[in-house]
């Protein structure tokens, strides 16, 4: 059974306030990776990590996460962070 982060609540007053940007894209940029090399390297499905290229995911499993912070060698509040939104 893997685990997963669901940003998808429906707890509008939260997702109104805040965002969770993540970082995979400036990640990859830095070292020249494509969603296939990320994909191969780390065993993921490359629709995940489209979605998290493009920020568009909902939810991201925690083994994914996992392997994205090993490949890149970095904590997970250098892939992902939370910022307020501009009211």
């Amino acid at each position: 059974m893997s685990a997963s982060i669901d940003f998808s609540h429906s707890e509008q007053h939260f997702c109104a306030q805040n965002m969770i940007k993540c970082h995979l894209s400036r990640l990859m940029g830095e070292r020249k990776l494509r969603i296939a090399d990320v994909a191969r390297l780390t065993g993921l499905h490359r629709n995940t990590i489209t979605l998290l290229y493009e920020e568009t995911a909902v939810r991201v499993d925690l083994d994914a996460i996992e392997k994205l912070c090993d490949l890149f060698q970095c904590e997970v509040g250098e892939l992902f962070e939370r910022v307020p939104s501009g009211n």
